[in-house]
């Protein structure tokens, strides 16, 4: 089960008997960190990590501020993993031209930007 935090402001109010209505901020429990932790150094997502620890993504975002600040963060200085980019294939390149710039080539044209080779 969830620990409260002490430290989080709660975000309803007090009725008129002084009792809290809303909610507090939940903390992660130790084994969740720990699964957590482990999860995050082999490479998972914070949809896998949620999924793992059995809490909502919402919860790994909020508990990324603050209860696993150390944790490093993907693409932020630490060496993104992206593979390369490769070049685009010929029908790629066709697809992504607008009907106007195809109408204006000529059928040699269109066949040798079809297959590569340089028109005459």
């Amino acid at each position: 089960m969830n620990r409260r935090s002490r430290l989080a402001r709660p975000l309803g109010r007090r009725d008129r008997l002084g009792r809290l209505c809303g909610c507090r901020k939940l903390l992660l429990t130790g084994e969740q960190i720990r699964i957590i932790r482990r999860a995050w150094k082999n490479g998972a997502t914070r949809d896998e990590v949620a999924a793992a620890a059995g809490v909502s993504v919402g919860l790994i975002r909020q508990r990324l501020q603050d209860q696993l600040r150390d944790l490093p963060r993907p693409g932020r200085g630490h060496g993104a993993r992206r593979p390369p980019r490769s070049d685009p294939s010929p029908e790629e390149i066709y697809g992504r031209l607008t009907i106007a710039e195809q109408a204006a080539w000529t059928d040699e044209e269109r066949a040798a930007r079809w297959h590569g080779t340089p028109a005459d």
